[in-house]
């Protein structure tokens, strides 16, 4: 294959124009589209990944330098474990400094249930040892400030002492 059809490949592949059109195009078998692309280091998989993709939750790159030099407790890294079919799931939390480990019940794999749950785990604890929440996702880790959970709840009419 010449510098020009990869370069066309680049184009259209920027237009996310899919791999049998690319070979239709070129004329060209798909195979070859494929083999090009993957020797060129694209990813290609099936269907859409929407793993990862909360919105509206602040970047973890404004997470406090200290929640990544551990040196103060109240940095707390989250993950859900789901159950079979998502009908029930574990949150599990641990402070980065202490690595104090807390596991909650949750009756769904839903966000709501996790949000719930999560505040309801962090509600006896003093405000010093809430600063950060890192909610693993799979896909990659998103920050999630504790201002931002008890906002949330606050707005479903749910009282806390924060």
């Amino acid at each position: 294959m010449g510098a020009e059809e990869r370069g066309t490949i680049i184009a259209l592949r920027s237009q996310e124009i899919g791999v049998r059109e690319l070979a239709r195009v070129l004329t060209r078998a798909p195979s070859t589209i494929l083999r090009e692309l993957r020797r060129n280091g694209e990813q290609l998989g099936r269907g859409t990944d929407r793993r990862g993709q909360m919105r509206s939750l602040p970047s973890i790159h404004l997470r406090p330098p200290s929640a990544n030099e551990r040196l103060l407790p109240g940095h707390w890294p989250g993950d859900l474990i789901r159950g079979a079919a998502n009908r029930s799931a574990v949150g599990v939390l641990f402070d980065r400094r202490t690595l104090f480990l807390m596991i909650v019940r949750m009756e769904r794999a839903t966000t709501q249930a996790a949000l719930a749950g999560f505040s309801q785990a962090f509600e006896p604890l003093p405000a010093e040892l809430r600063q950060t929440l890192t909610y693993d996702q799979g896909k990659e880790p998103v920050e999630i400030f504790f201002e931002y959970c008890f906002q949330a709840r606050d707005e479903e009419s749910v009282a806390l002492d924060a």
